[in-house]
C-alpha cells in the first residue's frame, strides 16, 4: 500500500496499481526530487525506492520502463530501473508538467 498526500501521489498510486496487476505489493521507502527543465518543458527527476512483496518482480520491472501512466497534468517522460532485486527497486522517473 502506498499512500502519500503530495504532488507525486498519483504517480505512486499508478505504480502500485501496475505492480498489483502483476501480483506484487509496493511500499514506498524513499522519494527524492530534483528540479528539471529544458527550453520547452518543466518538471522534476524523482528517485523512488520501493520495497516489493508478493512474488518475483523481474517481469514487472522489465516491462516498467515501457508502461503508460495516465496522470492528470503530468507526463512520465522517462522511467529507468536503476537497481533491483526480489525485495526492492530504485526507480528514476522524469516527470513533466503537461
Amino acid at each position: 500500500m502506498m499512500r502519500r498526500r503530495d504532488p507525486y501521489a498519483p504517480l505512486l498510486r499508478a505504480l502500485a496499481d501496475d505492480a498489483a496487476r502483476h501480483g506484487l505489493a509496493l511500499t514506498l521507502c524513499d522519494l527524492t526530487e530534483r528540479s528539471w527543465a529544458s527550453a520547452t518543458f518543466v518538471g522534476c527527476r524523482l528517485t523512488i525506492v520501493v520495497r516489493i512483496d508478493g512474488g518475483d518482480p523481474a517481469r514487472w520491472l522489465a516491462d516498467l520502463p515501457e508502461a503508460e501512466f495516465a496522470l492528470a497534468g503530468r507526463l512520465v517522460a522517462d522511467l529507468v530501473v536503476r537497481a533491483a532485486d526480489r525485495a526492492a527497486a530504485t526507480l528514476e522517473v522524469l516527470l513533466l508538467e503537461a
